[in-house]
């Protein structure tokens, strides 16, 4: 990678971080998530409406893929945010960070794009590295670290994120590449995140300040688990 990518990627992985301790600092995930998307919808509404109208950069596939890859990322925030609320994030952020590495990984080679042995072990050893980062030591390995309730909100958080990472790789194969196109489709994602986002809380009763107060029950799945 060039050093250009690599600034990007170490970048992103500092801001990712930060806002998922933000998120997490008061425990009030759900109000968080909520405000952060509110304020991106309002702020880039007008400069992403008006930029978008006279480039027309998004191409039909395009618009698609970020409707449901929006739709993905608000159901991303909405698990996240129960994940949260059951358990230590710890625990949380790693799990759910590993998993997707390694089902991209899967859709990849899904779509026909089969990975070198080098990336396939790249992508074992994240996904190994991520599930020990909550351990102190060998000896701390427990299965029901990591098999538990809070196991398939980890699980569906994943899945979201697998759904948006594989949508936006499409995404980015079809529209006309560059910083202005990609600050559009962002737009146009958080946007749509926020909404299916809405949607989560208002079906599933979760608007109260907060990730604890959860107004619904898991189906009998999640009952099974210990």
């Amino acid at each position: 990678m060039s050093p250009s990518v690599v600034a990007l990627v170490l970048c992103s992985t500092f801001m990712h971080a930060a806002w998922n301790l933000f998120a997490r600092h008061h425990r009030s995930e759900t109000a968080f998530f909520k405000r952060m998307l509110i304020v991106t919808a309002l702020v880039g509404f007008v400069p992403a409406v008006l930029s978008e109208m006279q480039a027309r950069s998004l191409t039909p596939t395009a618009w698609a893929c970020v409707v449901g890859s929006g739709c993905c990322c608000g159901a991303y925030y909405f698990f996240l945010a129960r994940a949260y609320g059951s358990s230590d994030f710890t625990v949380v952020y790693p799990v759910a960070r590993s998993l997707p590495v390694l089902f991209v990984g899967i859709g990849d080679v899904l779509r026909g794009r089969h990975l070198t042995p080098m990336g396939w072990l790249g992508i074992l050893l994240v996904t190994f590295g991520c599930l020990l980062a909550p351990l102190h030591s060998f000896g701390d390995f427990a299965v029901r670290r990591y098999l538990n309730r809070t196991s398939l909100w980890m699980l569906l958080t994943a899945m979201g994120t697998v759904g948006y990472t594989l949508l936006d790789k499409i995404a980015s194969e079809v529209v006309q590449q560059g910083p202005a196109t990609a600050a559009r489709y962002g737009y146009v994602f958080f946007l749509i995140s926020g909404v299916a986002y809405a949607v989560f809380l208002k079906v599933f009763k979760t608007g109260k300040q907060g990730s604890n107060s959860v107004g619904w029950k898991l189906p009998a799945l999640a009952g099974c688990m210990n």
